[in-house]
């Protein structure tokens, strides 16, 4: 399912680039949807636990104008099995901005 999403999603984003008045008009039930239900900006808090296909898709989810996601998460504290293993999985696939790492624990003692 996360496939078919992330694949949708991805060609309503070349939709948009290709032609965005025509995206604006379009009836199309999928393109209604995106358009009612996107976000402007997509976080996502312990993205590690996703698998790639699950983060593709909730990147795509976000609004083409702006693409604003925001990923975190911790490798070393990953539960799920098929999550990413390496930041670099999602790096490879879309263009990422500044990543960070965060020095100053913030869990409460």
């Amino acid at each position: 399912m996360d496939l078919i999403l992330f694949i949708i999603f991805r060609l309503i984003h070349y939709f948009y680039e290709f032609n965005r008045g025509l995206f604006d008009i379009s009836t199309n039930i999928f393109v209604e949807q995106f358009r009612n239900n996107t976000k402007y900006v997509v976080a996502i808090d312990e993205a590690t636990d996703f698998s790639i296909f699950e983060l593709a898709a909730m990147t795509y989810f976000a609004h083409p104008k702006y693409k604003c996601v925001t990923l975190s998460g911790d490798i070393m504290q990953r539960l799920e099995k098929n999550g990413i293993e390496n930041w670099s999985e999602y790096s490879n696939i879309f263009e990422c901005g500044d990543p960070m790492k965060l020095n100053v624990s913030y869990r409460q003692s």
